[in-house]
């Protein structure tokens, strides 16, 4: 598929995660299988994350603080190898109607569940949130939910969540790079596309980090959330 369809893809996903500190691998998983082979967007969206994540944490890195999410960077680092034994594992039509049932359950937990229990998670669940995130990541470059949900759960600031989750992300998308290559599963395809798409990726998520003070991101999880299920329902039943 010529890059010209996949390059404004990662374009936006890049600016929606500079403006929210998350949604680079949800946008991107969104809409990517349906341009390009399922595992080799997995490359692509990981090569890519890392990268988001670096640089994102490097704008808030003043406001991190580690010991509030130790739980949750644990977890997801044990959760990624587990989600990359799934993908190497199963056919691409049985995930991508995985992937869209996931999505559909994060639209409905954004758009119903959230809003008649916005309460805060427990601590002591970190380390399950951060299981569930590293294994979605490890599978699907999804694993920012639970993360997410825990994190904006938590009496931290806008900034320190932010930070926090870059590490989240970037611990969980170096981890299924590395495990990816040891399976093989670095194509030349991803690559090149990972390596031409880097530097529009980047202008987007400073444009879209010029706007985070700007819009609450409340505003802008109902718009992701509905995006992630009409692109669920399209996987689950068009597959």
């Amino acid at each position: 598929m010529p890059f010209i369809a996949v390059i404004p893809v990662l374009c936006l996903s890049g600016f929606v995660h500079g403006l929210s500190g998350f949604g680079f691998g949800l946008v991107a998983m969104g809409v990517l299988p349906l341009l390009m082979d399922f595992k080799d967007a997995i490359v692509v969206v990981t090569i890519l994350n890392v990268v988001v994540s670096v640089i994102t944490f490097c704008l808030h890195r003043a406001r991190f603080e580690w010991r509030p999410g130790a739980a949750l960077l644990l977890g997801a680092g044990a959760g990624v190898p587990l989600g990359v034994a799934l993908l190497a594992g199963v056919g691409s039509v049985v995930l991508l109607r995985l992937l869209g049932a996931l999505m559909c359950l994060f639209a409905v937990n954004e758009l119903v569940l959230s809003r008649k229990w916005p309460g805060q998670i427990p601590a002591r669940f970190g380390l399950l949130f951060g299981l569930l995130s590293g294994g979605l990541g490890g599978a699907f470059n999804m694993g920012g939910p639970p993360a997410v949900a825990y994190a904006w759960s938590q009496p931290w600031s806008k900034e320190q969540i932010v930070a926090l989750l870059q590490v989240v992300f970037g611990l969980s998308a170096v981890l299924r790079l590395a495990l990816l290559g040891g399976a093989g599963m670095l194509g030349r395809h991803a690559l090149e596309v990972s390596f031409w798409a880097l530097l529009p990726v980047l202008l987007a998520l400073l444009a879209g980090g010029a706007y985070l003070q700007k819009i609450p991101v409340e505003r802008l999880k109902p718009g992701v959330a509905l995006f992630l299920a009409a692109m669920g329902i399209k996987y689950l039943l068009f597959t």
